[in-house]
C-alpha cells in the first residue's frame, strides 16, 4: 500500500505556468488544478473558503493578467 500523496492547490491552472506546474507535480502530489471557473481570485472570500475546505499542504498562485494594455488601464 502506498502512502497518501500530499495535496496541492494550483490557482491559475488554465495558463501556461499553471498547466506546466500541474503536469510537473501530478505524479507526486494530489494536485487540484483551479482555473478561473473553479476559483476566481476576484472573490477573496471564495478563495479562502476553497483553501480551508481542501486543506492543502501547499498553495501555488500562478494566476496572472497578461493583457498589457488592460493591465495599464485596469489596476
Amino acid at each position: 500500500m502506498s502512502a497518501a500523496r500530499p495535496k496541492m492547490l494550483v490557482f491559475g491552472a488554465g495558463g501556461r505556468l499553471g498547466a506546466a506546474l500541474v503536469r510537473a507535480y501530478d505524479a507526486d502530489w494530489e494536485v487540484q488544478a483551479l482555473g478561473r471557473r473553479e476559483a476566481d481570485l476576484v472573490d477573496p472570500e471564495a478563495v479562502a473558503a476553497r483553501v480551508l475546505k481542501e486543506k492543502p499542504a501547499i498553495v501555488i498562485n500562478s494566476a496572472a493578467m497578461t493583457n498589457v494594455d488592460v493591465c495599464e488601464s485596469e489596476r
